[in-house]
């Protein structure tokens, strides 16, 4: 399988949490999304290069806000909150 199409995967590895996918693969996953009816119009639309489109993404994903943070920080603050909501393990929380 070409890198390209790798699926998305999201590890802890060695202390690092990573996640990756392929670029043909998040084109796709942005294809199947709702990107193209809600923004594109739908039908017709469609990603002419995929990795101008991926360095677009990424851009975004990375752009620093006024505040310092990124949507990747703000993914991870929605993860955060799903995962002490679910009362994981370590984390003690404070009483209010």
């Amino acid at each position: 399988m070409a890198n390209k199409d790798l699926p998305l995967t999201v590890a802890l590895v060695g202390g690092v949490l990573t996640m990756s996918i392929g670029v043909s693969t998040l084109c796709q996953t942005i294809k199947n999304g709702t990107v193209f009816e809600d923004f594109l119009g739908g039908e017709g639309a469609e990603i002419t290069d995929e990795y101008a489109f991926a360095r677009a993404i990424t851009e975004q994903l990375t752009e620093v806000e006024e505040d310092g943070s990124t949507k990747v920080h703000h993914m991870l603050d929605v993860a955060a909150r799903g995962a002490i909501g679910d009362g994981c393990d370590g984390v003690k929380l404070g009483e209010h």
